[in-house]
């Protein structure tokens, strides 16, 4: 009986031991599910964000494509006046260098529209040297 009684004790204190440590592990566990579910709203609003933040990014890459077709059709609009009448080409030469110094073209867009501008003048004395070249037989 005596041991009964005794291990009937140990078993007791055992038992209170362990409802102590229980309660801390439940308690911990509580903790834990609390900082998990902050946790968790948090990533929701991060990638809410990123969700914004890609939707931004593709819209300013629209943009800037858009841009960048517009400015490659100014610059083939320029060329193309380079290549007409004398007076257009001095006139939108003298503009594409305006917008050279106010640093709306950049070095390798002005050197091509300058190429193409001596390119167009040099030609134009070559048209002017065959106009009498031509024998009419009759």
């Amino acid at each position: 009986m005596q041991k009964l009684s005794i291990t009937l004790n140990n078993v007791e204190t055992e038992l209170k031991e362990n409802r102590e440590k229980v309660k801390i592990l439940t308690e911990n566990n509580d903790t834990l599910n609390i900082k998990v579910k902050s946790l968790e709203k948090k990533i929701d609003k991060q990638e809410d964000e990123i969700d914004d933040l890609k939707e931004k990014n593709s819209k300013l890459q629209s943009t800037i494509n858009f841009f960048e077709i517009l400015f490659d059709r100014l610059v083939k609009f320029i060329k193309n006046k380079i290549f007409g009448k004398e007076k257009e080409r001095e006139d939108y030469w003298r503009f594409s260098k305006d917008l050279y110094t106010y640093r709306i073209f950049s070095d390798k867009t002005i050197e091509s529209i300058q190429d193409d501008y001596i390119w167009n003048k040099e030609n134009d004395k070559d048209k002017d040297k065959g106009k009498d070249d031509h024998e009419f037989g009759m």
